[in-house]
């Protein structure tokens, strides 16, 4: 019986199967590829987007929703709400376009209008209004005056006085038609006021933004005679979630009592009097359910230092720089807030003469004594990040005295007044952070008057800096989520001679049965028509390839427990179409692993399928399928293989010739404790099966294979030199050593051939750029085996992972000339043993110039032993010697160190606390930093000091206590200069004290239960 094609009932298939969700994927990619690609140009992605509609029919409609989602009406010379000459008449083209496509209406979801400022002509009016009517489905809805022609700050008028004034009673209608449309949630105002009355009828909405503009609670909706160029909201009747009001006390009065559930409360700066304070603040007016409610608090606080004329000579100072945030004790009542940032800035004379002394004190550690407790615990137990930020406001300083007043405020208020929450900050239990800012222009001076290294340090206490990112991305986001702009900057001219032309490949298309065209008929018409027997063949691989990843990204999301728990989802996606298949498969078997039964991921999971003879069955029929693994680990069985399943075996390693990543394991059932270390010789003369192991060499043959995984296997040294294009060796629980005797190979005569027996092996030496070694004994002899080999250097090794042993380490590092990232696992060391050198004394003298990270792990055995029972061990020297060879100060390129100290003891923590944690902790703070604050490696980032129990066999009291008593005696004392560094920024300091996961659980649980506790004991 032949044999039936499965894909034959999808050859026909084209891009109208493919489901509309990935249609719109693919438009909404381009988009954002398009994006990235003109950074700088508003709207670029357009012109990409007009191009896709060419592809084929099935995208025109998602494409102009792309195109004609946010729109702007606007007259001619106006552009972005600002006059820009040579800017098109969009309020007269858009009209012109959706009277012969009105269905481009219903695609606008953000419309955004500037009324002009001269009468329009009646038949332009009515298309407008009869435009304005179809869009049936905006969300968000911008009014603006036309800013063409005014001198000064504009005036604010009703729709009532904009209408009357140039004659466009119809669309106002419409444009009061869309303010009662249920999908209506954004209205943002410039230069245009409304009454109460006219907002009761915008039913859905919930935001409002008052540009310029103001709330007229007169009778009929008359201007009033000032205009407030402040954002002001007062809207009981909306549910109003973020607020963003002036910091003055007539609006807060107003704004607060009626937000019934504030989530963000944004205060704009107004200027007060430093020297008066007030005994509540703004959160007095706080509706009483906001309190439970608020997230995010960010108050800017705007203060005038310059002297009073009628006092002269009293030179002003701040007392109170949170507005009585910090002492009305209402603060503490915000049981939900995540985020507090508050923003003070000043203004004063050019010489900055007010009392920086009486400015500057203890008035400012008010709200770290109120958020942190004397015993170290943050009263707000959700708030995550406090940011303060100091500025003044203007360019009119002089240069001297401004720098000055920076490292004035930085060490009285920086370093001075946060002690505690410095101190959470470093545990990582909050983002704390004080920044000294100043005016771009000022930087700009500051930069070109200093220069050089004080460039780069005073230029990480910028806050302007800081922001410089987080500009860029929220410009890139608001981009994206608005939509709004028809082309900007280098397309601005282009578009501006085009028209309404711009729009037309995005009309074009057999979808109407109305001309979209209404100018011209070109080619891109004619191009669409044929469009329509386009399949997904056509469609760019690049595409399709990205459809099939997008959609494991989000199955693996839906899964994320699951580590194969996308593959149902990708199978789905390949009965789409056969265009998919390919795509799918090598999606599904980049990743191969072949296990016997009950034995998944290298370890005994009982249920697990016998995947080393069903991929081997399966790719028996579909042998196309191993040309996409990439990367393989196999697990070879602890017992005989039939001759049938080792000859599939075999005929299946010899088709996988792509593969890049292999692991080859022994199998973990059987015999408990430890793996008996084997060669593979002898684990396939195990198996019954030396035709698999035959086919594994050939395998590591491939110049392909870049990483090689052993698990309880051993290799001869010329079995790495099959390995041709091999960079990376892991090692666990494995080794290297000779093929017949388990004897290092002795060579004595590096110009010899190699006597390895009949085996092809490369010619020229290998070069390792990565070598892991596990825990234990096993790995003792790899290094020297790599060593004494003629073909087999580390010469080249940038990464290396290996115990913290002697032995390991000599014959590793000595050999490394390049090395970048060096990392040590903990091996048990006696805490009483001080060393004159530490792990750095085999290091290459190259590698002092190259390593960028540093880690080292080391774990002390603090238990009393038996031949001295009376004795009780403290810990000598936490840094294995490494911060007392000097070696340290020899890294001129170290970016990144990390100490991990692990103990382990009796139940009780039973040593010598007093003795283990004194001054020798801060030998790595006096080497870092020298006396005069300035760190020793100039290209230093980053230090970690981590110190945990090991185990899970300790009494929870005696953690807490020990927590307790180094965050005192080390972390506080030990660590001043390293702690300065960190509180200027652009350094980053972190001390953690960490237990298991099992202690940690403990500890929550008795935590929890303290509450439960209380409340029985008062019943």
């Amino acid at each position: 019986m032949a044999k039936t094609d499965p894909q034959a009932h999808r050859k026909a298939a084209t891009l109208t199967d493919l489901p509309t969700e990935l249609k719109a994927i693919i438009v909404k990619l381009r988009r954002s590829q398009a994006s990235l690609d003109s950074p700088n140009t508003h709207g670029g992605w357009r012109t990409v987007i007009r191009d896709l509609c060419l592809v084929s029919a099935d995208l025109v409609p998602l494409c102009q929703e792309e195109l004609f989602h946010s729109i702007r009406m606007e007259p001619e010379d106006c552009k972005f709400g600002q006059p820009v000459p040579g800017a098109s008449d969009t309020l007269s083209l858009f009209p012109k376009l959706a009277e012969s496509s009105p269905h481009l209406c219903k695609f606008v979801k953000q419309l955004s209008i500037t009324i002009p400022n001269q009468v329009l002509s009646n038949d332009l009016a009515t298309r407008i209004a009869s435009t304005l009517r179809l869009m049936t489905n905006i969300t968000q809805l911008g009014i603006e005056q036309d800013p063409r022609g005014r001198i000064g700050p504009m005036r604010s008028e009703s729709l009532v006085e904009v209408e009357r004034g140039i004659g466009l009673s119809g669309m106002v209608d419409a444009l009061r038609g869309i303010l009662k449309s249920e999908g209506l949630t954004h209205l943002m105002l410039k230069g245009i006021v409304v009454s109460p009355q006219d907002l009761m009828e915008c039913i859905g909405l919930k935001h409002v933004y008052l540009m310029d503009s103001n709330l007229c609670f007169e009778r009929g909706a008359q201007v009033s005679n000032t205009t407030q160029s402040e954002d002001f909201i007062y809207l009981k009747s909306i549910d109003v979630r973020t607020v963003k009001v002036p910091l003055q006390l007539e609006t807060l009065k107003e704004v607060l009592p009626s937000a019934e559930s504030l989530t963000y409360l944004i205060i704009k700066p107004s200027t007060h009097d430093p020297m008066s304070v007030r005994d509540q603040g703004i959160l007095q007016w706080l509706h009483p359910n906001s309190f439970t409610t608020l997230v995010i608090l960010d108050i800017a606080i705007h203060l005038d230092m310059n002297p009073h004329s009628e006092t002269p000579n009293n030179w002003p100072r701040i007392r109170d720089p949170y507005f009585a945030l910090a002492s009305d004790g209402l603060l503490l009542q915000l049981t939900t807030l995540q985020k507090l940032d508050i923003t003070v800035t000043i203004q004063a004379g050019a010489e900055l003469k007010f009392d920086w002394k009486g400015s500057f004190g203890d008035q400012w550690g008010a709200l770290d004594r109120m958020l942190v407790s004397s015993d170290g615990k943050l009263a707000l137990k959700n708030l995550k990040v406090l940011s303060i930020w100091f500025a003044p406001r203007g360019d009119n300083y002089d240069l001297d005295r401004i720098t000055r007043l920076g490292a004035y405020v930085l060490t009285r208020v920086s370093q001075g007044q946060f002690p505690r929450l410095c101190a959470l900050r470093d545990e990582g239990a909050i983002l704390f952070s004080f920044k000294y800012s100043v005016s771009p222009s000022i930087k700009k001076q500051w930069t070109a008057a200093q220069g050089g290294a004080r460039q780069q340090l005073q230029s990480k206490q910028m806050k302007s800096d800081a922001q410089a990112p987080a500009r860029e991305c929220g410009a890139l986001a608001l981009r994206i989520m608005s939509g709004v702009d028809h082309g900007a900057g280098d397309d601005e001219k282009q578009w501006a001679k085009r028209g309404w032309q711009s729009y037309d490949v995005a009309l074009a298309g057999p979808l109407s049965r109305t001309p979209f065209l209404t100018k011209k008929e070109g080619p891109a018409a004619s191009l669409t028509r044929d469009a329509t027997a386009v399949t997904l063949t056509d469609l760019p691989t690049e595409l399709k390839a990205i459809i099939v990843k997008l959609r494991r990204s989000q199955a693996k999301l839906d899964n994320p427990l699951s580590r194969d728990g996308w593959h149902p989802a990708i199978r789905d996606l390949s009965l789409v179409s056969k265009d998919f298949l390919p795509l799918c498969q090598e999606e599904l078997f980049k990743d191969v692993r072949l296990e016997p039964v009950n034995c998944k991921l290298g370890a005994k999971v009982f249920g697990s399928p016998d995947t080393l003879s069903l991929f081997s069955s399966l790719a028996e029929s579909n042998p196309g399928l191993c040309g996409f693994v990439k990367t393989l680990s196999i697990t070879i069985p602890n017992i005989a293989l039939s001759k049938e399943l080792a000859t599939r075996i075999e005929t299946v390693l010899g088709l996988i010739t792509n593969v890049e990543k292999l692991s080859i394991a022994q199998d973990p059932r059987g015999p408990s404790g430890p793996l008996d270390v084997k060669s593979l010789t002898e684990v396939g003369r195990r198996a019954r099966s030396p035709r698999v192991v035959d086919a594994l060499r050939e395998m590591m043959k491939s110049t392909r294979l870049s990483l090689l995984l052993l698990r309880g296997i051993s290799l001869s040294p010329q079995d790495l030199m099959e390995c041709t294009g091999l960079k990376s060796l892991l090692l666990s629980d494995s080794d290297l050593c000779s093929l017949q005797t388990s004897q290092l190979i002795q060579v004595t005569d590096p110009e010899e051939t190699c006597r390895y027996g009949n085996v092809a092996q490369s010619q020229d030496p290998i070069y390792l750029e990565t070598i892991h070694m596990g825990d234990g004994d096993p790995c003792f002899l790899a290094a020297r085996a790599i060593n004494q080999h003629p073909k087999l250097s580390l010469a080249r090794v940038e990464i290396v992972n290996a115990p913290l042993q002697p032995e390991i380490l000599s014959d590793v590092l000595e050999h490394a000339e390049s090395l970048k990232y060096l990392s040590t696992k903990p091996s048990t060391h006696d805490p009483l043993v001080v060393r004159d050198k530490g792990v750095l004394q085999w290091l290459h003298p190259n590698s002092f110039r190259t390593l960028l990270a540093l880690e080292l792990s080391i774990n002390f055995d603090m238990r009393r032993q038996p031949e001295s029972p009376d004795t009780w061990p403290w810990i000598r020297d936490p840094y294995f010697a490494l911060a007392s060879d000097g070696l340290l100060l020899q890294l001129t390129a170290l970016q990144k160190l990390e100490v991990k100290l692990s103990i382990q003891a009796g139940p009780d923590l039973d040593f010598d606390w007093n003795a283990s944690f004194g001054d020798q902790w801060g030998a790595l703070d006096r080497a870092l930093v020298n006396s005069d604050g300035e760190l020793t490696l100039k290209s230093l980032k980053s230090v970690w000091v981590r110190f945990a129990p090991l185990g899970d066999d300790y009494e929870l009291e005696h953690v807490k206590r020990l927590k307790a008593y180094m965050r005192t005696r080390v972390h506080q004392r030990q660590f001043p200069r390293l702690s300065a560094l960190c509180a200027k920024g652009g350094f980053s300091f972190v001390y953690k004290y960490s237990v298991s996961p099992l202690m940690k659980k403990k500890w929550t649980d008795a935590e929890d239960g303290v509450v439960p506790a209380v409340v029985a004991v008062a019943a």
